[in-house]
């Protein structure tokens, strides 16, 4: 599967609430989904902060920025799509899940 999570939550200096679990999600999901392709996606709106330190450590993800009204242009074709923090692109042109904290 090629699985798009938004990390832009994780985008913080001192993470809290859900970029402490983003983390940890990812950190325990990765390692065992060696056969999916993981794209990190943050939103553009983070750029400006450039603090997103998060790094995957596995081959099979990566990390991209992308802007919510053309999520396809920078995540290109995805199976699903997880919101982290309960946003999904308004216009996703994949399925979506988002979590509600």
């Amino acid at each position: 599967m090629r699985i798009g999570v938004d990390v832009s939550s994780l985008a913080k200096r001192e993470r809290t609430g859900v970029a402490r679990y983003g983390v940890a999600l990812l950190d325990a999901m990765l390692p065992l989904a060696e056969n999916d392709t993981f794209v990190l996606g943050c939103r553009l709106s983070r750029l400006r902060r450039a603090r997103f330190r998060y790094v995957p450590g596995v081959p099979h993800a990566s990390l991209r920025w992308f802007a919510d009204v053309a999520p396809r242009l920078a995540l290109g074709d995805l199976d699903v799509f997880h919101g982290l923090d309960a946003r999904i692109p308004a216009r996703a042109p994949f399925p979506c899940v988002a979590t509600l904290h």
